[in-house]
């Protein structure tokens, strides 16, 4: 029988990317505890996916059927505070103060990025909330919300374990390993990594396969993806092969599958992926990189 951890992630409507972090974050440890055979499982709780209509105030409802009931409380604040409840200064400062009262494992994460000056209002009643908690919680922050997989992934995994990094057993220096490379691709490689996700479909599934391939054309050939090279746009356009049926592929690639990604293009089309040669010898060198962790 699996042991189930239930995790609420608590935040104002302003995080939809590290709310869709948070979730590929449990998503990667369930992925992990499947490939050790281990019963447990990490149930991820939101209230606009598990909270049920009901009789009273609505931030009772969500504090009743979710925080009363969740074994951990993930938060995060970006540029919004949220609205006041009946007892706290926002809907997430109140499960916060519920969480701290019930003694829950908690992470508090706050963007330290820059701000709009429109925003002024509202990060002033964040950073207040944040002073009066000073003393009762350890804080993260961020810059980027990508970043924030692999330190949900970590915190996660290390709760759904009773405090302890992983158990003990067998399992314990795959786990390791496999949580190793998760903090590793999350770092100064993570615009690389991204590829290899896309070819994956998952960031759990990239884990997995980087287990079986240690080059860039073995994680092609186990994701049946082709991998191409050429010089920037135009040699895209030229490439007659990549473009057989030139009036029904180009309006495809012209739009959204054609993404600048800082000094180079990443093309995308029918599971084939179209690199700056640069690009495919940082990805060899990172394959070589990975092979030494």
């Amino acid at each position: 029988m699996s042991t189930i951890y239930q995790v609420m992630f608590s935040a104002p409507s302003d995080v939809e990317t590290e709310q869709k972090a948070f979730f590929e974050s449990v998503e990667t440890c369930n992925r992990l505890f499947s490939i050790a055979g281990k019963q447990v499982r990490i149930l991820p709780l939101h209230w606009k996916n598990d909270a049920i209509p009901g009789i009273g105030r609505p931030q009772e409802q969500i504090n009743s059927q979710l925080v009363d009931q969740a074994d951990a409380l993930v938060a995060v604040f970006r540029a919004k505070f949220g609205t006041p409840t009946a007892e706290a200064e926002s809907g997430t400062a109140d499960e916060i103060k519920r969480a701290l009262m019930k003694r829950l494992p908690l992470m508090v994460c706050f963007f330290e990025g820059r701000f709009r000056p429109q925003d002024s209002d509202e990060i002033r009643r964040i950073l207040a909330f944040k002073a009066s908690l000073a003393d009762a919680l350890l804080f993260e922050g961020y810059k980027s919300a990508t970043r924030l997989h692999a330190r949900f992934t970590l915190w996660l995994f290390r709760h759904a374990y009773s405090g302890t990094w992983i158990s003990h057993g067998a399992d314990q220096p795959r786990l390791a390993q496999l949580l190793r490379v998760s903090d590793f691709l999350s770092g100064s490689v993570e615009e690389l990594a991204n590829i290899l996700h896309t070819m994956a479909g998952t960031k759990a599934d990239t884990l997995v396969l980087l287990e079986r391939a240690h080059t860039l054309d073995a994680f092609a050939a186990l994701t049946m993806w082709t991998v191409r090279v050429g010089h920037g746009l135009e040699g895209l356009l030229k490439d007659r092969d990549w473009l057989r049926d030139t009036d029904a592929r180009f309006g495809h690639i012209r739009g959204s599958d054609i993404s600048q990604r800082g000094t180079y293009i990443l093309a995308v089309q029918e599971r084939e992926l179209y690199l700056e040669p640069e690009v495919r010898d940082r990805l060899e060198g990172l394959f070589e990189r990975l092979g030494h962790l």
